[in-house]
This record gives structure tokens, C-alpha cells and sequence, in this order.
């Protein structure tokens, strides 16, 4: 029933983000207003991921093609929209990753193939198959957000405007830069074995609540953050991260994205239940 596998890919976010305890990233624990800054943008987010789930529907029919699906554009109206609506900045890498897997799940509802399966392989075609105006509307979304980092990150690697134009650059070409910095951006034919690992963990889970810590641990412990504790030991050694220096910092939000689309896909293959 796509409305309902879209509903899933919403609940997931709240999940992802709110779930305590995430070292470093936002849940629903911490005494600063980065946890409803995020849960605020998820509400701009929630029209997108429509939008997104919507065209992946008509790509799955036929009546669009991926040049025409906008993917540059969509994510970079979503970046702006979420952060007039807050007035602070959102992470890149859970937009991304939120529209790319709301287009392979309505994409999935029309094949009829498991959702994995085919956000795999789309993560091989789409972003690459978006063109240049794509890729400029992705780094006029960047910058219209004052996304310095990212935009700072890509100009180390040589891509510009100009570099895009040059060398017609693809969404996914960017992508493939911009995970070193934001795991969300694993949505590419490079990574995305990032987003099967959290997948994976999601699965083994017996609730939704542990897929999301789960699927965190494990995009972390693959980044070097982590150290390696067994499944049942995650949230004890989560709690001693967040009350030290890793609890104080905010860049583990970059983990969100990745570990949102493990669960997300896991969670409409296999609806888990909540605790």
C-alpha cells in the first residue's frame, strides 16, 4: 500500500532523530533546541518527501524519466524551505538522503521488487543520470544555506561551477565527494554499501527504537567514532559518549542521513514495531 510505506518513511525520520541516546547527534535527551530545530524541519521535509515519493511512482510507471525528475532542484528548494522556516542550518545530508529514498520506495511500490533492491540500483543510475543543472541547483541549494563546509569541501576536490559545467559533473559526482564529509550524502553507486550496513542492523533489531541506535552505532563504528561493543552493550556505552566531550559536539548529525535511510528501507520491507 504506497501511502503507507510513505507514512513509514516519515515515521522513520521522527525515529531516527529523536531516539536517545546519540552521542554527539540530536535526540530527544538534549537540553538544547537542536532537537526541535530538527523535529522543525522535518515538517518542511515531510512535503518533499511527498513530492519525492510521488515522482519515483511516475518514473516506476513511465511517465517521467530521471532527467526530468528534478533531484537537484527538489533537494535544493528543501534545504532553503527548511531553513527559512527555522532559521538554522539544516543538515544536508538527512534532506538528501530522505528525498533520494522516498523516490526509490514509491519507485518499489510500482515494480513490485523489494524496496532494497531497487534503492540499490537507483542509487547507480539516478544521480548520475540528473545532468549539470542538477548538480548547480545542489550547490546554489548549498549556498543559499550557507553551507560553507560542503561548499568549502567541494572546492578542495576541485569542483566549481565552472569544474561542473567542464566536466558535465552529476549529482551523484558530488554525492560521491560530499560523503567524506556527511555519511548522508551514501546514496551513490560508491556508498551506498554504507546504507546496506545500516540496513542490515535494522533488520536484526527487535523494535524500531534499537534499528535506529543500531543502525547510528554502526554507521559510526564504520567512520571511526566508535569502538567496537557488543549489540546488547550499545546503549550503556552511547550514554557514556553523550556525557562526555562526544556529547557536546553536533557533528554526528552527519551520521543521521545514512543511518535514516537503513531504517527507513528496513522498516518497509519489515514494519517493526515500537517498544
Amino acid at each position: 500500500m504506497p501511502q503507507r510505506d510513505l507514512d513509514r518513511l516519515r515515521q522513520a525520520l521522527l525515529i531516527v532523530l529523536s531516539t536517545p541516546v546519540k552521542p554527539g547527534a540530536t535526540h530527544r535527551l538534549r537540553l538544547d533546541a537542536l532537537f526541535e530545530t530538527r523535529l522543525s524541519e522535518s515538517v518542511i521535509l515531510f512535503n518533499y518527501m511527498e513530492q519525492a515519493f510521488e515522482r519515483g511512482i511516475k518514473l516506476g510507471r513511465g511517465d517521467i524519466d530521471a532527467k526530468s525528475l528534478g533531484l537537484g532542484r527538489m533537494i535544493a528548494d528543501a534545504l532553503r524551505d527548511a531553513f527559512d522556516f527555522t532559521g538554522r542550518k539544516p543538515v544536508p545530508g538527512i534532506v538528501y538522503s530522505a528525498i533520494a529514498t522516498a523516490i526509490a520506495t514509491g519507485y518499489s511500490s510500482v515494480s513490485g521488487k523489494s524496496v532494497m533492491y531497487e534503492a540499490s540500483r537507483l542509487s547507480r543510475i539516478l544521480p548520475y543520470t540528473t545532468g549539470v543543472s542538477d548538480a548547480i541547483d545542489f550547490v546554489e541549494g548549498l549556498e543559499g544555506v550557507g553551507a560553507s563546509d560542503y561548499l568549502l569541501n567541494l572546492d578542495r576536490k576541485g569542483i566549481t561551477r565552472h569544474s561542473i559545467r567542464l566536466n558535465s559533473l552529476s549529482l551523484g559526482d558530488l554525492a560521491e565527494v560530499l560523503y567524506d564529509l556527511d555519511a548522508g550524502f551514501a546514496f551513490n553507486a560508491r556508498h551506498f554499501t554504507s546504507i546496506k550496513d545500516a540496513y542490515s542492523e535494522a533488520l536484526s533489531a527487535s523494535n524500531i527504537l534499537e534499528a535506529s541506535l543500531r543502525a547510528f552505532y554502526r554507521i559510526g563504528l564504520d567512520r571511526g567514532l566508535f569502538e567496537r561493543v557488543p549489540s546488547e552493550g550499545i546503549l550503556e556505552y552511547f550514554i557514556k559518549l553523550d556525557k562526555g566531550a562526544l556529547g557536546k559536539s553536533q557533528d554526528n548529525d552527519r551520521l543521521l542521513g545514512c543511518a535514516y535511510a537503513g531504517v527507513a528501507l528496513a522498516y518497509v520491507e519489515k514494519p517493526l514495531p515500537l517498544p
